[in-house]
């Protein structure tokens, strides 16, 4: 998150969208929903919140993440959520 604080930083006034990719297509890294959270409240504390891209294209193959599912960004302000299981 310190790299995300940095950027963020450096493109205030400027910043439009931020695209993140999880599970992290070649790596298979993958976000836990703390970190999106953490992710998600970092934007939403600027003063102009950015459009949150978040492709959770393959996220189906993660299986379930405690009650709500895997990791997600859906429903939230500001956020575009692209899911499926195949591009």
């Amino acid at each position: 998150l310190e790299d995300l604080q940095f950027l963020l930083k450096k493109c205030l006034g400027t910043l439009r969208m931020v695209i993140i990719n999880s599970p992290h297509n070649p790596t298979g890294v993958s976000f836990t929903q703390t970190q999106l959270n953490q992710i998600f409240e970092l934007l939403e504390d600027l003063d102009e919140m950015p459009i949150l891209f978040s492709d959770e294209m393959y996220t189906a193959i993660l299986g379930e993440e405690g009650a709500a599912g895997p990791p997600s960004n859906a429903g939230r302000k500001n956020s575009i959520v692209l899911s499926g299981l195949s591009k």
